[in-house]
């Protein structure tokens, strides 16, 4: 299954010193390239996925394989995929199972305001995570050798409790923004009781380094700020920027996700010291605007969301920030292989 051969290894190895210098050497590094492209085979869905962790490590190892094909720079890695409503399942909110996406928060688990303040932070036993350590054992038992295997999604805190409240949470900041910082905070406090149980699962390979979207970061885990969208920077900052800094120094640092179009607050989190690097969308963001705002010292990873962005990067007119993850999508592993290659070249130039 998917066997690394000694030029994986060997370049793995490499990819490993490039991702350091990221941090360790902002100037002299060179930009990585990660390729999306779908894999050749058909793999089993998403439903059945679930329910077999054989089938779950086969298409996790697929995608995988797929970049060693293409010799892009990301890293062979995988992970167990329970989707981005773990958390949300562990504070009682039912789970959806699609045939052939990504399983979904069902409904929210809290009705009124006052449960925000007395719901109960739940154990490690709650929700699929009995589920999920199965998985995990299995992966550790069955992954070829080489492979490298990844935290599952935590999200954030504002994320789970947005899914454990519902939209109600919006006008929660209008009506008791304290019973947001109270939600905020009841899931801050299972994550930093759910993560190092899941670093003893993932042990990594060098202290202070997780495995993260086919690259080695530094910190401890990711934090998904998605629903952050729906809010103002203003209300980040007063009500829930407290939960991701205490999660995260908790971690002793970690990175941030955000997916959403508001470049405040990508500034306020690419500000704090407890955050070590970060990734936005293309799409929202311009990629050359956003390197010469983020700071030195971080990493940050765009993912090309524009069709004259590619172009620019080919022609050789890269951002000035050398510690840069760029990703883009091919239409076939031929066509992510040259593209990597082009790419690679292009941002030495």
């Amino acid at each position: 299954m998917y066997e690394l051969t000694a030029r994986d290894r060997e370049r793995v190895k490499r990819l490993h010193e490039e991702y350091r210098a990221l941090w360790e050497d902002p100037d002299g590094c060179r930009p990585l390239i990660h390729v999306g492209a779908p894999v050749p085979q058909k793999l089993a869905a998403v439903c059945e996925q679930v329910e077999n962790p054989a089938l779950m490590l086969e298409a996790s190892t697929a995608r995988a394989a797929a970049h060693l094909a293409m010799e892009d720079d990301a890293l062979p890695i995988t992970r167990v995929e329970f989707g981005t409503a773990q958390i949300a399942a562990a504070f009682g909110c039912p789970l959806h199972v699609f045939t052939d996406s990504p399983v979904a928060c069902g409904a929210h688990a809290l009705h009124s305001l006052q449960e925000c303040f007395t719901a109960p932070v739940p154990p490690l036993t709650a929700g699929w995570y009995p589920k999920l350590e199965a998985f995990t054992r299995y992966y550790h038992e069955h992954q070829p050798k080489g492979y490298l295997l990844q935290l599952p999604d935590i999200q954030s805190p504002f994320n789970s409790a947005h899914l454990i409240r519902g939209n109600d949470i919006l006008t929660d900041f209008y009506d008791d923004p304290a019973a947001v910082q109270a939600l905020c905070g009841k899931v801050a406090d299972f994550l930093l009781q759910l993560v190092p149980w899941l670093l003893k699962l993932h042990p990594p390979e060098t202290e202070g380094w997780f495995y993260d979207w086919s690259g080695l970061w530094k910190g401890n885990a990711r934090l998904s700020n998605c629903s952050l969208h729906m809010i103002s920077p203003a209300f980040y900052a007063d009500y829930v920027m407290q939960s991701d800094r205490r999660v995260l120094a908790g971690l002793h640092t970690g990175r941030m996700h955000y997916c959403g179009t508001q470049s405040g607050v990508i500034d306020m989190m690419a500000a704090l010291p407890e955050v070590t690097g970060m990734d936005i969308d293309g799409a929202h963001h311009d990629p050359w605007e956003a390197c010469a705002r983020f700071p030195k010292d971080k990493p940050l990873l765009v993912a090309l969301g524009k069709p004259d962005q590619l172009p620019r990067l080919l022609k050789g007119d890269w951002p000035g920030k050398r510690n840069l993850i760029v990703h883009v999508g091919a239409r076939s592993i031929a066509e992510g292989r040259e593209l990597a290659e082009k790419l690679r070249q292009a941002s030495l130039s």
